[in-house]
């Protein structure tokens, strides 16, 4: 009896053995995934710090793109203010006018100026010169493309 308690003993002391090392290379393990979380957790606070920086630089463009914004609305709103007062004035006056770009494409045209060119709507975008007149101006072109150099100059 007193051997079969003898190896009974033995066998605790060998699982409690084998218990105590499972434990210690648990509780290595324990702190090398510890370690592991705490790298991590730094790399994640140093990204947050990051973004909260790249956050507030955004917030200041925005703010920046907002003021822009408003200014070029306002921009938009005189030039087109100016634009109708312009072809107010212009239709009012009753002068034939034909405005051109510098290729001499139709923009825009006053209706007193159809009795001076065959224009209708759909000749915008077209060449003045391309559209027939009732002008005696043969110079008219060259004379066109003298004022554009002109006006370029100044």
């Amino acid at each position: 009896m007193i051997d079969s308690l003898e190896s009974e003993l033995r066998t605790a002391r060998n699982q409690l053995q084998a218990s105590l090392e499972h434990a210690d290379a648990s509780t290595e393990e324990l702190k090398a995934s510890n370690e592991e979380l705490q790298a991590i957790n730094e790399e994640l606070r140093s990204t947050t710090e990051e973004l909260e920086t790249s956050k507030e630089e955004l917030q200041s463009i925005n703010e920046e793109l907002v003021t822009v914004n408003t200014e070029l609305q306002s921009k938009i709103f005189e030039t087109g203010k100016a634009n109708d007062d312009l072809l107010n004035l212009i239709s009012a006056t009753g002068i034939a006018t034909v405005f051109v770009d510098r290729a001499m494409r139709i923009s825009r045209f006053t209706p007193t100026a159809t009795t001076l060119f065959n224009i209708i709507p759909s000749d915008l975008g077209r060449s003045l010169l391309d559209i027939t007149h009732r002008l005696d101006y043969p110079t008219l072109a060259q004379d066109a493309a003298e004022a554009f150099c002109v006006f370029h100059a100044k």
